[in-house]
């Protein structure tokens, strides 16, 4: 019933909900983010999230798993690369 079928279906919703909803907040935050902003937010969503999240759910290997973890641990580190360049510019 559940199992690694599954478990990668749920990590990529989830993951594909975060980079939206990522992308939504920098949106409508107070702090006037332009288009390329959120572009980079959205680019940076989807080579450290959605691209790693995609290949684990074609090949459910190990190293697809840590492949993932090691990309989706650099994602706050550039929202807040994004956040610091809007602020200095």
């Amino acid at each position: 019933m559940y199992g690694p079928d599954k478990s990668t279906v749920i990590i990529l919703v989830s993951l594909s909900i975060t980079v939206t909803m990522s992308a939504i907040i920098f949106l409508f935050s107070p702090v006037d983010f332009e288009i390329p902003f959120i572009a980079a937010v959205i680019m940076a969503g989807f080579y450290l999230l959605l691209f790693p999240a995609y290949r684990l759910y074609k090949k459910t290997e190990r190293h697809q798993a840590l492949a993932l973890f090691n990309k989706s641990s650099y994602y706050p580190l550039s929202l807040l690369l994004v956040v610091i360049i809007k602020l200095i510019i």
